[in-house]
């Protein structure tokens, strides 16, 4: 399966490459919600921007962009009835993007919300912000009825649709990966999708239009093998951390599945729809009651509408039992008597309903007697139950194997609702791992000018030409701090960490297909790490050997 990935528009890139070149930033504001963009390029003295990931969970952090507006015409003021946007100031969510390039060629490079617009103490400048759609997301929540082995792409349309999002306003892969069981009950919309993200191993961001987008793992893994942009070290400064472990390095990941039992409350799961209809009793001599044999229903619970098709539930209780009197129902409603009846002949006819409920998982059985010589008939007939769990509670935990035994592993630990399998946990926990435990170089890039924009999660490659041969580091983007003004241009700062998650992708990235005889090996245990061909070693690599 291949993949179009972003790459700058190729008018765009020769712009950024010209000799001479001006940076171009643009802002479009649709003010009056009718889907017709301002441009208040003219207005705009400077801008910056975060884009970034959460260090720790990897968890995408809201997009935003402060604008720096001249305000010297009163333009912005909201107290300028003037202004010929006078009407639109006095609130905020208008919807905007911007857009970035050179010699005015420019490319969208994201879609936002306005969050504030404030005017300074002169009233000559204007600040406007804006955030992305996971900035919309950030106090949402959603709840998804409990549900079974659903591809997690399903899984991300419901959360979707859950958030309020329209069909137009997010795209996604199919999932390569099954849930095993989904539920969530007002769980914040954007952990619950970064958790799905984790799951699948894919990625889920915000593209330049606004559209929430979802990637499966393959695709994910072919956007980190295929960098946006490559640096070379000669070319540009940068600070290299290699690989190193201190006191604080995580050595220990445990990835716990989170079974989300108190959110499968008790509900209807099973509901008679005809009547059950109850011989009337005989009486003897003394007219006392003589009951008859008691009807025994034997009932397994098979739920057809908020789980799985079919899928076995556990009844909890009796939620509701009704009847009345006379075989055809149209009596008086009897009395429940939560027991079996007095012995024979003790009791003087009434109007009581006896029964006895034994439950054993999604088996139950139900014993009804009346006392009417009238007989009755049950009318409603509705039991409480909870789905009978096929995923039981579990954590995997990933141990860095060259870590020091003498010390006490330094442990991370998340949960997930979402997980497929422990097979598949045990996977995900290694990566996440591998990302934590200082395995690869990660670099800084403090001050890079010309460089395309980069959001979290992007890949970048780095060419160290200092060494020989040369060492290439595929990195992912977890925070680009970037501004543009008239007189530095477009401007950015990177933290990066390593962008492939096993070395096996490393091997396969890092050097050309070798040759026939000319396998390829590991290189030795202190870094910088790089592979290369030999003649008479043969490269063999398990998730054991990070060297």
């Amino acid at each position: 399966m291949t993949y179009a990935l972003p790459i700058p528009a190729p008018a765009l890139v020769v712009a950024a490459k010209a000799a001479v070149r001006t940076v171009t930033a643009k802002l479009w504001v649709d003010w009056d919600g009718d889907g017709v963009f301002t441009d208040e390029s003219a207005y705009v003295t400077e801008m910056r921007g975060i884009e970034a990931a959460d260090t720790q969970t990897r968890y995408l952090s809201a997009s935003e962009v402060v604008i720096e507006l001249d305000n010297s015409t009163g333009r912005y003021g909201a107290d300028n009835q003037s202004s010929p946007i006078y009407a639109y100031l006095t609130r905020t969510g208008q919807k905007a993007y911007v857009e970035l390039g050179y010699n005015g060629v420019v490319a969208r490079i994201g879609t936002y919300w306005i969050e504030k617009l404030d005017t300074a103490t002169t009233r000559k400048e204007a600040t406007m912000r804006l955030l992305d759609r996971v900035g919309q997301l950030g106090d949402v929540r959603i709840s998804l009825a409990p549900d079974a082995n659903k591809l997690t792409s399903a899984v991300f349309v419901s959360m979707c649709a859950a958030a309020g999002l329209a069909a137009s306003e997010y795209g996604y892969d199919t999932g390569t990966r099954t849930v095993a069981y989904v539920v969530a009950g007002a769980e914040r919309a954007i952990g619950e999708l970064m958790q799905l993200a984790q799951a699948e191993g894919g990625r889920i961001f915000v593209d330049g239009n606004g559209v929430l987008q979802f990637w499966n793992a393959e695709h994910h893994v072919a956007a980190l093998r295929t960098p946006l942009i490559t640096l070379t070290r000669s070319a540009h400064v940068y600070d290299i951390a290699y690989p190193r472990r201190n006191e604080d390095t995580i050595t220990r990941f445990v990835l716990e599945y989170d079974t989300r039992e108190s959110v499968a409350v008790d509900e209807i799961v099973y509901d008679q729809k005809q009547n059950i209809v109850l011989a009337a009793p005989g009486l003897d001599a003394a007219g006392k009651v003589i009951f008859a044999a008691p009807l025994t229903l034997e009932l397994r619970a098979m739920d057809m509408t908020r789980w799985e098709r079919y899928l076995p539930v556990q009844f909890t209780t009796v939620n509701t039992l009704t009847a009345k009197a006379g075989s055809d129902g149209s009596g008086a409603t009897l009395a429940n008597v939560a027991a079996a009846p007095p012995r024979n002949g003790t009791v003087s006819p009434g109007s009581n309903l006896y029964y006895t409920w034994t439950a054993s998982g999604p088996t139950g059985v139900l014993k009804l007697w009346t006392d009417s010589v009238t007989g009755a008939a049950v009318t409603v007939l509705r039991l409480n139950g909870k789905p009978q769990r096929s995923v039981a509670p579990y954590s995997v935990v990933a141990d860095d194997p060259t870590a020091d035994p003498a010390r006490a592993p330094v442990e991370q630990k998340m949960t997930n609702a979402y997980l497929p399998s422990t097979d598949v946990a045990a996977e995900q926990a290694a990566t996440e791992l591998f990302f934590r435990s200082g395995q690869l170089a990660t670099v800084n890039l403090p001050d890079i000018d010309g460089m395309p924009f980069l959001r979290a999660f992007d890949c970048l490659a780095i060419d160290d030409d200092s060494q020989s041969p040369t060492v290439r580091y595929f990195l992912q983007v977890l925070r680009n701090e970037w501004r543009v003004s008239e007189s530095d241009g477009y401007r950015c700062a990177l933290t990066t960490a390593p962008a492939l998650p096993t070395n096996e992708q490393v091997v396969s990235q890092v050097i050309p297909t070798p040759s026939p005889g000319a396998p390829v090996t590991g290189g030795n245990q202190v870094p910088p790490w790089y592979w290369g061909p030999t003649a008479s070693q043969v490269l063999v690599w398990t998730y054991s050997d990070w060297g």
